[in-house]
């Protein structure tokens, strides 16, 4: 059950990671242009 949760939770983490990239580039290209 911990392992399952620990799994979930590092699943989150890596989402949150990727939306803030995504938005860093997006905000990166619109400042480019």
């Amino acid at each position: 059950l911990l392992n399952s949760w620990r799994i979930l939770h590092v699943k989150r983490e890596c989402n949150a990671i990727v939306n803030e990239l995504a938005h860093l580039a997006r905000r990166n290209i619109h400042s480019a242009f």
